[in-house]
């Protein structure tokens, strides 16, 4: 368990370094959507290209009518939540999985302009 919060800890710092992005990534599926080097970061050192996934082709199309998406993602360590609101607390949609590859804890994506990135990215 202190394994994990350290990990977690650790992530959450490394993170927090990432300001703006060198490279946009298109998505494999949804070319409109592109990523940021944090949000390839975080996908490599979790393993979680499938919330990638899961952002392309359940949340992008939302763009469409709120041009701007706050994206949090909680797993409890048995199962994750997604939610997203329109970054004012307004909820849009949500998402429950009964699996995560990620550290426990809140992680959270903003998704605008076509491209999903970190917090410290915007």
């Amino acid at each position: 368990m202190q394994t994990e919060l350290l990990d977690r800890c650790q992530l959450a710092s490394e993170l927090a370094d990432f300001c703006g992005t060198r490279h946009w990534y298109p998505h494999h599926l949804v070319n409109a959507m592109t990523y940021t080097d944090g949000v390839k970061y975080f996908a490599n050192r979790t393993g979680c290209f499938w919330l990638i996934d899961v952002v392309a082709t359940e949340f992008f199309p939302l763009l469409a009518e709120q041009p701007f998406l706050s994206i949090t993602v909680t797993f409890d360590g048995l199962s994750s939540e997604i939610t997203v609101t329109d970054g004012n607390d307004d909820q849009i949609t949500a998402r429950k999985f009964s699996f995560s590859t990620m550290p426990a804890g809140e992680w959270k994506f903003y998704l605008t302009d076509d491209v999903l990135l970190l917090p410290s990215e915007y």
